[in-house]
């Protein structure tokens, strides 16, 4: 995996293998908003969100099944 770390301003961006766009459109008390434009077939999720998705799959469920009551 690589990583590149970027500064953008506001109005910048950068483009990813040709087809995902990513640009700042806003900074505000520290927090950075992005537009993302990519093809309809590569999902967007935020981090939080994918983690999130990979910790319900990989954690067993900690749920009992009651049998016959």
């Amino acid at each position: 995996m690589s990583t590149l770390v970027l500064k953008r301003k506001v109005g910048q961006g950068i483009v990813i293998d040709q087809q995902v766009k990513v640009e700042v459109i806003g900074i505000d008390k520290g927090k950075v908003r992005l537009a993302i434009q990519a093809p309809s077939g590569i999902p967007i999720r935020s981090k939080q969100t994918s983690e999130l998705s990979e910790r319900r799959i990989t954690m067993p469920s900690q749920h009992r099944r009651i049998k016959n009551l």
